[in-house]
């Protein structure tokens, strides 16, 4: 039986961390690419962390029918603040 492994978890908490997320899906042969820039920080809270991520902006390579319809679901997002406490 495995022992078990304490693992470490130490987020940088001096800077705001940028990553892209790319998501590509394949559509009657076309390929549609959407991509959320989003910004994380870590902070200490209490015993653990908390992380907010702020979407930065929404973005779709897509067939201009879809795209609308992704922009009108993802605006409301870009902008806000989601905090989790880890």
């Amino acid at each position: 039986m495995a022992q078990p492994v304490a693992a470490s978890f130490a987020p940088p908490l001096d800077r705001e961390i940028r990553y892209d997320v790319i998501e590509t899906r394949q559509r009657q042969g076309i390929a549609l690419v959407f991509t959320l820039d989003e910004r994380v920080r870590f902070a200490r809270d209490g015993r653990g962390y908390r992380m907010n991520v702020t979407m930065q902006s929404a973005r779709a390579d897509v067939p201009t029918a879809i795209a609308q319809r992704f922009d009108a679901a993802s605006a409301p997002f870009v902008g806000l603040d989601v905090a989790l406490l880890l």
